[in-house]
């Protein structure tokens, strides 16, 4: 992604992740990963239709956005579950 060092989305999704963990911070977590999610999808588009794409982004659009619409209704749930 244009602008975002390498390994910083990792380490923010390692941070939200421990989040979820905490009772405390488990809202603002889940709302914040939502965000990144959201955030980092349009990169995950274009990843999908780059002509020789590296190994590590070979996965289809449609396989993407499943796994996407996944783990978005999963950040929603544990935000709304958790109020």
């Amino acid at each position: 992604m244009a602008g975002v060092p390498d390994g910083e989305p990792g380490v923010l999704e390692l941070l939200g992740a421990a989040g979820l963990l905490l009772p405390a911070t488990r809202v603002a977590a889940a709302l914040c990963l939502l965000a990144l999610m959201l955030a980092m999808f349009p990169a995950n588009v274009y990843a999908s239709r780059m002509p020789d794409p590296p190994k590590s982004m070979t996965t289809r659009l449609s396989v993407r956005t499943a796994t996407e619409i996944v783990f978005l209704a999963a950040a929603v749930a544990v935000a709304i579950g958790s109020r």
